[in-house]
């Protein structure tokens, strides 16, 4: 079976030699082993170099003998290789006509195999090292290497979740095991400080000089410009001339670089930023201020502010200049991508227009630009196209956009995703790490407006990711770009909409697939429930997602959980109910998992789980659990009442969108202390009263996943630095609860 494959692979067209191989003393011995797994009973995947007869260039084949051989392989090189020692990518190869060796690798493995090129001089002690783990451990365990893709799932959804232990235990792990380069490292970073709002930290990172230098992700250089904005803009607020005479004389001179293109920025501190610099610095950009007025809901107090910013613009006309690409090439020149962007759109086609426009296309790093770039490219002419890819760095970021190696010329008809839809069309020809970049840039750059505009958008979107669960690689990509797909339709201002419940129920169906679940992967079911509960759902539909919940709190039942399962019960107290025998299955399972872990309850936890009782009108239920628990209730408590006292003569706020969890909230500190004052506010956006109750009350607790991201950042703002806030990445009471006694007992 062998013989014939290794007779062809070693042959003519090959420096490397079986009789070498064989040789000791021979530098070619050290391959044997590699070959020596081929020539088993039943074959293990491997790797083998071809040298060039003449060129000396070695190309490393990585060949296997069945799906789940080759998936393995293909995790092990990117976890021991990565991308920073070698191009190889994670995608299966495409055989090259003419190539016998290469021909002859994909009848072999039957098409499973990787060919890539790597720093010779880095990756042999690596191989090595990869295979004699394969040879010391056994297979099952081997198979336990965590790749990188679930350490970049599990990192984001630590980050979605507000799970900072876990997010900086995972982006260690990436970095003591060299799974990423040093700089793609430190954009991590950057994401988890911004994630958990620490601002400070950002500036005083000791590469923050390199960061200002270096050609950077749009969200990372978003994260910078919000951290800035927190530190040095909004502590002058209040003064709009002091504001403004701060941002031209000492912002704008030391960050220069991150307001050079407003790209598509979103978020509040980067609308504020950018229209101040369009206010102060020359020459004014009057249509910038026109589209970052346009973004900010009027009922928002910012839009006030960013009105009376705008009014200090000088009325100014000027002749509109003729578009060339003269014009191009000095807006290029200034580092004024997105003008250089759209002056080309209006150009015709020629390949001057194309080298600018890839010029934009790697400065912007957004998937427009690089779909126009690539779409300027495949029309020109095949003469045209050898011109331009004359240039080695045209054709190395040609390369770059269309995953395929370029040669004289190219008219690949490969398509830079639009949509979901067509990423999810394409999710099969890439690499984890691929699909995952891919939908963390979409995330960020589509709209769900623009999906629901798509004639049957939203079907087609439900269709094809049930087309990809049931395949197991697609599968597994969909697994590592979960957060990004979910971060989608969550930033959404319309988050949840009625029209997206398909996806939503998908969404779930694809959470609970998975083999980990974890208090990530809980607190992500419960928004989507709560999503799911507020569009509405039918008979058959609610009774899917309760079954859900009772299937997760089986498998993860304990006290760490036992918050979350309170939460999601009140959650279905709060909403319609439209069948009350599964919503009070859940309460029983509740129930009969509280023996495992009974010594750990606290009072405040009865408490929860009392009300519970009381709204479903379960009364005896109630009654015989208080009976069974009697003595581990008292024994563990003790004096925790006095832990509320500490409340007396002060003033709590809360905030949440949900007022039937603040009112409960509310209801129970009336309970425990007689002399407190709770406010609660639930507006969507920032406003006098929001105002109020972050500046005054003593204590201030926020419900960030039941928060729209305008008003926690206005809360943020507002808040006093010397009084305590409180964050609560949960939506119900019992974890704001919790939360708040976790504060208390420490005052």
């Amino acid at each position: 079976m062998f013989k014939p494959f290794l007779d062809v692979f070693f042959g003519p067209d090959n420096k490397c030699s079986l009789e070498k191989i064989h040789t000791e003393g021979n530098g070619q011995h050290k391959i044997l082993p590699w070959v020596e797994r081929i020539r088993r009973d039943e074959p293990k995947e491997t790797l083998l170099p071809v040298i060039h007869p003449t060129t000396k260039e070695v190309i490393w084949y990585g060949i296997a003998f069945s799906d789940i051989q080759f998936r393995r392989l293909g995790e092990h090189l990117l976890n021991f290789l990565g991308t920073t020692y070698s191009n190889f990518s994670g995608i299966r190869a495409v055989p090259i006509n003419n190539n016998a060796i290469d021909q002859e690798v994909s009848r072999f493995t039957k098409g499973r195999y990787y060919r890539f090129q790597a720093d010779n001089k880095y990756v042999w002690d690596t191989l090595e090292t990869m295979r004699t783990l394969w040879a010391e451990k056994p297979e099952a365990e081997v198979q336990t290497i965590r790749s990188l893709g679930k350490m970049l799932r599990d990192f984001h959804l630590a980050l979605q979740t507000g799970n900072r232990n876990i997010a900086e235990k995972e982006l260690e792990q990436l970095k003591q095991g060299h799974y990423l380069d040093s700089k793609n490292i430190l954009f991590l970073e950057v994401e988890m400080l911004v994630a958990f709002r620490r601002w400070q930290d950002i500036l005083n990172l000791k590469r923050f000089p390199d960061l200002m230098n270096m050609r950077r992700p749009p969200a990372v250089t978003e994260a910078m410009i919000k951290a800035v904005y927190h530190v040095q803009v909004a502590p002058n607020l209040e003064n709009i001339d002091r504001l403004l005479n701060s941002f031209k004389e000492e912002i704008y001179p030391l960050y220069q670089s991150l307001f050079s293109n407003m790209r598509n920025f979103s978020s509040r501190e980067a609308i504020t930023c950018f229209l101040i610099r369009a206010v102060v610095i020359e020459p004014q950009k009057k249509d910038w201020i026109e589209s970052l007025l346009q973004q900010v809901d009027p009922k928002d107090e910012l839009s006030s502010l960013l009105s009376k910013i705008a009014g200090k613009v000088h009325v100014v006309h000027h002749k509109m200049k003729s578009i060339n690409l003269g014009l191009v090439e000095k807006s290029v020149l200034e580092g004024n991508f997105d003008e250089a962007f759209v002056f080309l759109q209006t150009l015709p086609q020629s390949v001057e227009k194309t080298k600018f426009l890839f010029d934009c296309a790697y400065e912007l790093q957004s998937l427009e630009s690089e779909r126009i770039a690539l779409q300027s490219f495949q029309l020109l002419a095949d003469q045209e196209q050898q011109q331009f890819l004359k240039s080695r760095r045209n054709k190395e970021f040609l390369t770059y956009l269309t995953n395929e190696e370029i040669n004289n010329q190219s008219n690949s008809l490969y398509e830079i995703p639009t949509n979901w839809v067509v990423w999810l069309e394409q999710i099969s020809q890439k690499s984890h790490l691929e699909n995952i970049q891919m939908a963390q840039k979409g995330s960020q750059e589509w709209s769900v407006e623009e999906l629901l505009a798509e004639k049957a958008g939203i079907a087609n979107f439900k269709q094809k990711l049930e087309d990809c669960i049931n395949d197991q690689y697609t599968l597994e990509n969909l697994y590592y770009s979960y957060p990004h797909i979910l971060e989608f339709f969550k930033n959404d201002p319309a988050w949840p909409r009625k029209e997206c419940k398909m996806i939503y129920l998908t969404l779930m169906e694809l959470l609970t697939l998975s083999e980990d679940i974890g208090e990530m992967e809980l607190s992500i079911y419960q928004d989507l429930l709560t999503a799911l509960l507020s569009v509405g759902l039918t008979r058959k539909e609610y009774e899917d997602v309760v079954s859900s919940a009772i299937d997760l709190w089986k498998m993860s039942s304990s006290y760490t959980n036992l918050n979350w399962a309170i939460d999601v019960i009140e959650v279905l107290i709060v909403y319609p109910c439209l069948n009350n025998e599964i919503r009070l299955t859940l309460l029983k399972e509740l129930n009969r998992q509280l023996g495992n872990f009974s010594r750990f309850i606290k009072t405040s936890d009865w408490e929860m789980i009392k009300l519970l009782h009381m709204d479903l009108r379960k009364f005896e239920e109630w009654k015989g659990i208080k009976e069974a628990y009697r003595v581990e209730e008292k024994h563990n408590d003790g004096d925790l009442e006095s832990v509320w006292d500490k409340l007396e003569g002060k003033s709590v706020g809360i905030y949440t969108l949900m007022d039937r969890v603040s009112q409960r909230v509310k209801t129970f500190l009336d309970s425990k202390v007689q002399n407190i004052n709770v406010h609660i506010n639930n507006d969507k956006v920032g406003t006098d009263a929001l105002k109020i109750l972050s500046r005054s009350s003593d204590i201030l607790i926020v419900a960030t996943a039941s928060a729209k991201h305008a008003a926690t950042l206005f809360i943020q703002d507002e808040r006093p630095s010397n009084l305590p806030l409180i964050l609560c990445h949960a939506k119900g009471s019992s974890s704001m609860v919790r939360e708040l006694e976790k504060y208390i007992e420490k005052m």
